[in-house]
């Protein structure tokens, strides 16, 4: 007899005496109950996993994460979690079976799976983040190091002791003090097929090259021979973007070269050629015009009205926080409901990701209330209201639509771009301005220009416009201000002649 099964038998008793339940116990032979008593009998010593801290630095660095692909009720760090077995909660049954192409994944898997992972986040092109023990001799280690490094965007690497944990199996190796090794954090983007494709079609055009002038077709090959190729096509090429194109590609076909040496693509010459492409071939720049006052006013007032739709509404918090918080846009995309703090007569904005952090205070944005119907706050208010957000969610604030019988909802996946640039630029061709004109950037140059052009008192100091627009230096924040003519035509004014 097992002790701790002959305590719980006790405490069930009790419990069904204390509450008048009556208990019925009957036996049932082993022959019968095949299926539960294999799975009672499973230990799962990769019963182990990632800490709070660590979860928390890598959401804020590369999330918010979607899915958590390896994990169980018990261990889950996201909503959403693939389980080995039926788990209460579980969003799927093996992680193999699943469709990731539009998730963002938290990646934390058993080390005898992590080759197979690898390869099926390749099938799947997926973007993930992938939580490993820094194990060189493994036979995984490969896969990172040479044939798919390209697709690595970024990692780093941390004691154990801070990274793993145990779960309920106290026998695990990984999550005990036992393991005293490191853990590398590593954040993967695959390929779409049409990247792919292109990146293709160039190597084949620079491997037909190579047959023609007889030059041997084995990688690596040397950086006179790639410079060469790209000095024959810097003189064909009209676009500076079709060198990029081909210097990607090479550099994407050299990184499966299954050794440590240089990519000969990086070489300084072959750099060079790329730049002065670049140099000489680029058409110039034509900033878009920032978005003014009245444009912001219109936008609120055709789609901010109380009966607007969902679908409606979701634009004018977009154009008036972005407007108001200088925002761009990997930011707003980047924030969570979370990252909310409403406060009496304003809202404080956390902003997970930003380029600069001048004054080292955190990235916040401060959005005073206003008292009139284009305040920005009022404006976020209904929308999440309407959107019907729990101001605790990990998922992004701003995300794509779905129309169902009683309107439309908010899906889990983040807002692209594209898309938005999209609904931005037709909401202002419905309002009578030209789409061409303007984009994403607008909304946080606009701002910028509204305050210097309202700040005749100097009531907003420029250390103040530096620290809400996240300007690292004065030359950065005077790029995105467009000045008045008569601004500019008060410099001669005043020469004294």
């Amino acid at each position: 007899m097992k002790l701790d099964l002959h305590r719980l038998a006790i405490k069930i008793f009790q419990f069904c005496a204390e509450h008048s339940i009556r208990l019925e116990v009957q036996w049932i032979p082993r022959t019968e109950n095949e299926k539960a008593d294999y799975i009672s009998r499973l230990i799962d010593f990769d019963d182990w996993q990632i800490t709070h801290d660590l979860f928390l630095s890598l959401e804020e660095l590369w999330g918010p994460h979607t899915v958590d692909c390896f994990a169980n009720y018990y261990t889950a760090k996201l909503p959403r979690f693939f389980s080995r077995f039926w788990n209460p909660g579980t969003s799927g049954i093996d992680f193999f079976a699943q469709e990731l192409s539009s998730e963002n994944c938290l990646v934390v898997p058993p080390v005898s799976l992590v080759a197979r992972v690898i390869h099926y986040l390749s099938l799947q092109k997926a973007m993930a983040t992938l939580v490993v023990p820094l194990l060189p001799s493994s036979s995984f280690w490969p896969l990172l190091t040479s044939k798919y490094r390209l697709f690595m965007k970024g990692c780093f690497t941390l004691n154990a002791f801070r990274a793993l944990t145990l779960g309920r199996n106290l026998s695990s190796f990984l999550g005990s003090p036992r393991f005293t090794g490191e853990v590398v954090a590593l954040r993967f983007e695959f390929l779409a097929d049409s990247t792919a494709k292109k990146y293709l079609k160039e190597i084949n055009k620079f491997l037909l090259w190579c047959r023609a002038r007889k030059i041997a077709l084995q990688l690596p090959f040397s950086s006179s021979v790639v410079a060469l190729y790209l000095f024959g096509l810097d003189q064909q090429l009209r676009s500076p973007a079709a060198m990029v194109l081909v210097h990607a590609a090479l550099k994407w076909f050299h990184s499966f070269v299954p050794d440590d040496g240089p990519n000969p693509l990086d070489n300084a010459c072959c750099k060079n050629l790329i730049e002065c492409a670049k140099r000489t071939r680029s058409n110039p720049v034509h900033k878009k015009k920032p978005v003014d006052p009245a444009i912001i006013r219109s936008i609120i007032g055709r789609h901010g009205a109380e009966e607007a739709s969902l679908k409606d509404l979701r634009i004018a918090p977009i154009s008036s926080l972005g407007f108001a918080g200088f925002f761009r846009f990997n930011e707003l995309a980047n924030i969570q409901p979370k990252h909310l703090t409403f406060c009496d007569g304003f809202v404080k904005i956390f902003v997970p990701r930003s380029k600069t952090d001048v004054y080292r205070e955190g990235n916040y944005v401060y959005i005073a209330k206003l008292e009139n119907k284009y305040c920005p706050v009022a404006i976020l208010r209904r929308y999440i209201e309407a959107a019907n957000l729990d101001l605790s969610s990990h998922l992004p604030l701003f995300r794509p639509l779905t129309k169902n019988k009683s309107g439309y909802t908010l899906r889990n996946g983040k807002l692209s771009y594209t898309r938005c640039r999209e609904i931005f630029k037709t909401t202002l061709k419905d309002l009578g301005y030209d789409p061409k004109e303007y984009g994403l950037h607008s909304l946080r140059s606009g701002g910028a220009t509204a305050v210097i052009s309202n700040n005749a008192s100097k009531a907003v100091s420029e250390r103040l416009l530096k620290l809400h627009g996240r300007w690292k230096t004065d030359e950065a924040k005077d790029m995105y201000v467009l000045e008045t003519e008569c601004n500019r035509l008060s410099v001669t004014k005043h020469l004294g002649i």
